[in-house]
């Protein structure tokens, strides 16, 4: 029976752990959803006509307020129920002419500041931890 009781113990305590690593994977993937939602709302604006990219290599800042307004995102909250401390898109077109997107997004607790590019290949790997 005292076997039984160690056993049962030793998966308790495991478990415990491993649901620990997934509410916060899960609290970083609202993270990078929200961010991936933003950059979807700004490239939507841009084909509408609501943000103008200059071809100086000017920077073009956009507010998650901003495309909620144009009607190109919704309301979001982050992974702890609260609303967005900052919630920018940063947009520059490069020598080129392609529009590279750049979202500095940040809840209580939690922080991103990448481009899209990295947000796509590193996903969770990019939020970090925000000091308060």
């Amino acid at each position: 029976m005292l076997v039984v009781i160690v056993i049962l113990g030793i998966i308790a305590a495991i478990a415990v752990v491993a649901i620990g690593g997934i509410i916060e994977n899960s609290k970083k993937d609202n993270v990078v959803g929200n961010a991936q939602q933003m950059i979807s709302a700004a490239k939507l604006a841009v084909a509408g006509g609501n943000i103008k990219v200059s071809t100086t290599n000017t920077p073009v800042e956009v507010t998650a307020e901003e495309l909620q307004e144009w009607g190109y995102l919704d309301s979001f909250k982050g992974p702890n129920g609260d609303d967005p401390d900052t919630a920018i898109v940063t947009l520059e077109a490069g020598e080129n002419g392609v529009v590279t997107y750049k979202v500095n997004l940040e809840f209580k607790g939690y922080k991103i500041n990448a481009s899209e590019d990295k947000i796509l290949t590193e996903g969770r790997g990019v939020v970090n931890e925000k000091e308060e």
